[in-house]
């Protein structure tokens, strides 16, 4: 069970069993701080999501569509984003904590590229 917990007071407001989050339709979910380690969301739709300052470590993100979400913060160390769809996605780094670190993703680019 994945709980979804607002970052503001700690209240669950989502929660999910693992086994239902490949393929799941969360586009335009608010999802800030969510707790998502070693989630599979492989196929899942997260276009327009909020995941600021998530925890995706060792997230399976395969093939996800996360066009457009907000990863900004966010801890994606050990996360497979192999075949995601990256387009236009906002990512922030902290080369203190050697966080990924991508900023307003172009579509024409790589999704490592930074500008």
């Amino acid at each position: 069970m994945i709980e979804i917990k607002s970052i503001n007071d700690g209240e669950v407001f989502a929660a999910y069993n693992v086994a239902t989050l490949v393929g799941i339709d969360l586009s335009n979910e608010e999802l800030e701080g969510a707790d998502l380690r070693d989630a599979n969301l492989s196929h899942a739709d997260l276009s327009y999501t909020n995941l600021s300052h998530a925890d995706l470590r060792g997230a399976n993100l395969s093939h996800a569509n996360l066009s457009h979400a907000d990863l900004s913060h966010a801890d994606l160390r050990g996360a497979n984003l192999s075949g995601a769809i990256l387009d236009y996605v906002k990512i922030s780094i902290d080369p203190l904590s050697s966080k990924i670190a991508i900023d307003y993703l172009e579509k024409s680019k790589p999704w490592w590229s930074c500008e």
